[in-house]
């Protein structure tokens, strides 16, 4: 196993622009089985990786590929093609973690996916969390579902009454997830007018926020906030279906998806990454190929609504943060 593991980006969660803990839980998790995570986070996260990630026994890189759309991404990019080869040269191990299909945002796409043919060309291993990747077949391709943190005690109980909420959009609201077009959509239908939407997230993005609120009608709640846990939940226990409207060109996985799960609700998404996986092995969601299939999923599953607990509880035990360290002791020098 490697001794020592540098992980990209190595700054602190409120840095990155979303809440999202995946990084601090894959430290957590290495840690938990046997690994060294020396280096504190930094405030620059690619000047940190180019001034530390050689000391290490390998290099594990999430969200590498969206450094062309940052500031100087054209001269961090060609730092980093020449970095890459460095770390091979010096026998460092390069571990990708590729979270999305392609970068979210379109500034710099070209450049973006010239990255993406190194970072493939040059990885040791490739980590998904969806199995339909967009690449060709290689022995450096390792899939994983998405690794949890859920508490097995929270899952919601059964509800004793009739959910308020037909569909409830959460989590960070980023253009990429979709939230507006499915708005658009919702306006042009009038049959859409009695289904009760729930809509909660914090965004940035205030311009983007403001086109969604034009859309807002009698029928839809949407409320421009981080959600807490506890009141989360609350939501969760009013709620029939949990709803996902992701952009099907750059999505593979989703940590709002695997929280999703506590609630024990059924949950309706786009047939693309791990949705599409989780549809097909799990049973825990139904997939639409366009928003008017959204409608007959939700009819067709009125009363089907609840997830198997015994299942979910399968699930969560086989797919641990703590299962994915021990998943990466296996990966072979």
């Amino acid at each position: 196993m490697y001794l020592k593991v540098y992980i990209y980006p190595n700054i602190a969660r409120q840095r990155m622009g979303s809440q999202n803990p995946y990084v601090e839980d894959l430290k957590q998790a290495l840690l938990d089985n046997g690994f060294r995570i020396e280096a504190p986070p930094a405030q620059k996260a690619f000047v940190d990786l180019l001034s530390k990630g050689m000391r290490n026994n390998a290099v594990v890189l999430n969200w590498i590929e969206d450094i062309p759309s940052r500031r100087m991404g054209f001269i961090q990019t060609f730092l980093l093609t020449a970095y890459l080869r460095m770390l091979k040269l010096r026998g460092v191990k390069i571990i990708w973690i590729k979270h999305n299909r392609l970068s979210h945002e379109r500034q710099g796409l070209w450049l973006k996916k010239y990255l993406h043919k190194v970072l493939v060309r040059r990885a040791d291993h490739i980590i998904t969390h969806a199995r339909n990747t967009g690449l060709p077949e290689s022995s450096k391709l390792l899939y994983l579902h998405h690794p949890n943190r859920l508490d097995l005690g929270s899952f919601l109980p059964s509800p004793e009454t009739e959910p308020a909420i037909d569909f409830l959009i959460w989590g960070s609201i980023f253009p990429y997830k979709g939230i507006l077009e499915f708005l658009e959509f919702v306006s042009k239908n009038e049959s859409w007018r009695k289904y009760r939407i729930r809509i909660i997230g914090k965004c940035s993005d205030a311009a983007y926020w403001r086109a969604m609120e034009s859309y807002k009608t009698e029928n839809i709640v949407m409320t421009n906030q981080f959600v807490e846990e506890q009141e989360l939940h609350k939501l969760f226990a009013q709620t029939r279906f949990i709803l996902f409207t992701y952009r099907k060109e750059s999505i593979l996985s989703s940590g709002v998806l695997i929280d999703s799960l506590i609630a024990g609700r059924r949950i309706i998404a786009p047939d693309c990454g791990a949705f599409a996986d989780m549809a097909e092995t799990d049973g825990f969601v139904s997939v639409y190929q366009e928003f008017a299939d959204i409608a007959r999923i939700y009819e067709a599953e009125y009363d089907n609504y609840l997830l198997d607990k015994e299942a979910l509880t399968s699930f969560v035990l086989q797919n641990s943060w703590d299962k994915m360290g021990q998943r990466f002791k296996k990966i072979s020098l």
